[in-house]
């Protein structure tokens, strides 16, 4: 039963500050909402929660636990994080078939199937301090994915849970241009950690660097232009041959990031794109 009625003092952890702000990785909708007002919740902005929460092959939604909700709501005001990226809320009975059909490994009576269960993802942080520190809340189970860049949490039975990392180093969205490629060492650095990026000349004949690097941010599924680099400009590279530099001072917040050239004016879509990457509290 969805303990849709559940006050803030029957928690067996202390509850947020009563406002969540959500972003759903497969619809791209947001929800920034106060769901608790003067120690009462607000069914109306339960039920924006409900929505968002929607399976998304069939839109069919339910009540989500308050208590879950809740739950949310304490570790995105402990990580003071800007917003919680939703990968899977609720999943109709349907979906959770069809995702088992195709080899997902979930369980048939998955806690998603009750509104009871979030996979969540924080561009600011680890996968690895949000599963600890939920572990340590004690208010359900939790299952660490390193590999997929999520941590299950769920109001459910206490139980813990880690599937293995991926056996190497993803290039997230990488794509080269025509004549130059970006990369950077890793794909996670940690605050005061050094980025090393690598400008490569991909031609077949020695070339003048004479364009910016752009750097972009994503929030909610949208790259937004940052700043300007003047990292490697003005540089002649012969084929195969590279400028590395250290461009840690460029970054001053967290969350996730790519190094971008121009394209050409004729086909500005054309861009060259690092790979992406995350720059992360901890």
């Amino acid at each position: 039963m969805v303990a849709f009625n559940l006050s803030a003092d029957d928690l067996t952890f202390k509850p947020g500050d009563g406002h969540v702000s959500f972003y759903n990785y497969h619809t791209g909708e947001t929800l920034n909402v106060a769901y608790r007002k003067n120690g009462k919740y607000d069914e109306s902005a339960l039920k924006k929660i409900n929505h968002i929460f929607r399976s998304r092959s069939d839109n069919k939604e339910i009540e989500i636990d308050t208590a879950l909700i809740e739950l949310l709501d304490n570790i995105q005001d402990h990580f003071e994080a800007e917003v919680i990226e939703l990968i899977s809320g609720y999943r109709s009975p349907a979906l959770n078939r069809a995702l088992r059909r195709h080899g997902v490994n979930i369980a048939e009576e998955s806690m998603h199937l009750e509104g009871r269960a979030a996979d969540i993802h924080f561009n600011e942080i680890t996968e690895e301090a949000v599963a600890d520190y939920a572990r340590g809340l004690k208010a359900g189970g939790v299952g660490y994915y390193p590999a997929w860049d999520f941590v299950h949490v769920d109001t459910g039975e206490i139980r813990k849970w880690d599937l293995p990392d991926k056996p190497g180093r993803l290039l997230m969205a990488f794509r080269k241009g025509s004549e130059w490629q970006i990369l950077t060492d890793k794909d996670v650095y940690l605050k005061n950690e050094p980025i090393e990026m690598e400008l490569i000349n991909i031609t077949r004949i020695p070339q003048k660097f004479a364009d910016k690097l752009i750097i972009e941010k994503e929030y909610c599924g949208k790259w937004i232009r940052v700043k300007e680099l003047e990292s490697c400009r003005g540089q002649t590279l012969s084929s195969g041959d590279r400028c590395t530099d250290n461009v840690r001072t460029a970054f001053d917040g967290f969350g996730k990031y790519r190094i971008v050239i121009r394209g050409p004016k004729e086909h500005p879509y054309f861009e060259t794109r690092s790979n992406e990457f995350y720059i992360k509290k901890m």
